[in-house]
C-alpha cells in the first residue's frame, strides 16, 4: 500500500470517530478519557518498546536532529512574534496564533501516521522530535507569553520537573536504560512482552479515532481571519520552510528529513487548548483553529507527502 492509500485509511478511522460522534453512538466528551489512554498508557508504552529494540546506531542521528529541528521552531516562534507584535494583535488573539501555528498534534496524530505510513526508525525519531524540540518550543513559549503578561512569574525549573514527569518521557527514558544495558524484554518474560505489544497497537486507531471524537463537537468558528492565518502557517508555511532546510540547506539523513517535514506538517495541538486556559487566551479562537486545521490538513498532507524525496 502507497503512502497516499495508507494516508487515506488513516483518515478513514478519524471520519468513523467524527460519525461516532455526530451519531451520538459515543458521547463526544469520551473523548478526554480515550486521550488520556492514549497519552498515558498506549503511547509511553509504544515508546519504551519502540526505544528498547532501537538500533543503537541510530543514536548517532539524534543531537543534529534535535538541534535542527528545535533551531527552526524556536526561531520562528520569535519571528511570529515580532510580527504579531509589529501589527498589536491584541494579546489572546497573539497568543492563541503563537502556539496554534507552530505547536502540532505531533503524538495524537504525527507518530500514528509514522509508524504506519513510514517505518520504525521515522517512529523513533519523532518521538525524540516530540519529547525534545517541541518540549522546548513550548518552554519559549511559555516565556513569550510572560513577556506579553507581566503578572505571570515563569517558572523554568517547574517546566522541567513537569518534562520528566511526562510519562512519554519516562517511556523513552526506561526504554534507553534496556538498549544500553542490552536487556531484551522478551527475554525477561514473553508474556509481558505480548501485553505491551497489544497494548501498544491500540495506539494508532484509537488516537486518530478519538480526534474524530473530537472534531464532531460543535465549535463555533471565531476570528476566521486569524484563524486561518494560523492554520496556513501550521500546514503549508511550517512545513515548507523545513523542508527546505533539511533537504536542501542542511541537509539531514533522508529519515530524519521526512520525520522533520512530517512532523511540522500536523495540524495544531489540541494540547494548546490547554495553553489557551492556562495563560487567559483566546479559547474559542483556539479551538477553531483546531479544528479547521485538523480539516484542512486531509487535503494538505496528500501535497506534503507529494514533494519530491518524501
Amino acid at each position: 500500500m502507497g503512502q497516499i492509500e495508507t494516508l487515506l485509511s488513516l483518515f478513514l478511522v478519524v471520519f468513523i470517530g467524527f460519525l461516532a460522534g455526530r451519531l451520538k453512538l459515543i458521547d463526544s466528551s469520551a473523548a478526554k478519557i480515550f486521550m488520556r489512554f492514549v497519552f498515558y498508557i498506549a503511547i509511553p508504552i509504544a515508546v519504551f518498546l519502540d526505544f528498547s529494540t532501537s538500533d543503537k546506531e541510530l543514536l548517532a542521528s539524534y543531537p543534529k536532529f534535535i538541534i535542527v529541528n528545535t533551531a527552526i521552531l524556536v526561531g520562528l516562534c520569535l519571528l511570529l512574534f515580532l510580527v504579531l507584535r509589529y501589527f498589536r494583535v491584541n494579546r489572546q488573539s497573539s497568543g492563541s496564533i503563537l502556539f496554534t501555528s507552530l505547536d502540532g498534534n505531533v503524538m495524537y496524530f504525527g507518530l500514528p501516521i509514522l509508524l504506519s505510513v513510514y517505518s520504525k526508525e521515522h517512529f523513533t525519531l519523532g518521538v525524540v522530535h516530540s519529547i525534545v524540540a517541541v518540549t522546548i518550543l513550548e518552554v519559549f513559549g511559555f516565556f513569550l507569553l510572560n513577556v506579553m503578561k507581566h503578572n505571570k512569574k515563569f517558572n523554568i525549573l517547574g517546566e522541567i520537573v513537569a518534562l520528566f514527569k511526562n510519562p512519554i518521557v519516562i517511556g523513552g527514558i526506561a526504554g534507553l536504560i534496556l538498549l544500553l544495558l542490552g536487556v531484551n524484554l522478551e527475554e525477561i518474560h514473553p508474556s509481558i512482552n505480548n501485553s505491551f505489544v497489544t497494548l501498544s497497537k491500540t495506539t494508532t486507531g484509537l488516537a486518530l479515532f478519538t480526534l474524530g471524537l473530537y472534531l464532531s463537537q460543535n465549535i463555533r468558528v471565531k476570528n476566521l481571519k486569524f484563524v486561518l492565518f494560523a492554520s496556513a502557517n501550521k500546514l503549508i508555511l511550517l512545513p515548507l520552510i523545513v523542508y527546505f532546510i533539511v533537504f536542501y540547506l542542511i541537509k539531514l539523513d533522508p529519515v530524519a528529513a521526512q520525520t522533520s517535514v512530517v512532523q511540522a506538517a500536523m495540524p495544531s495541538a489540541v494540547f494548546t487548548l490547554a495553553v489557551s486556559e492556562m495563560y487567559d487566551l483566546d479559547r474559542e479562537q483556539t479551538s477553531s483553529t483546531i479544528m479547521v486545521s485538523s480539516i484542512l490538513f486531509l487535503l494538505t498532507s496528500a501535497l506534503i507527502l507529494a514533494l519530491p524525496k518524501m
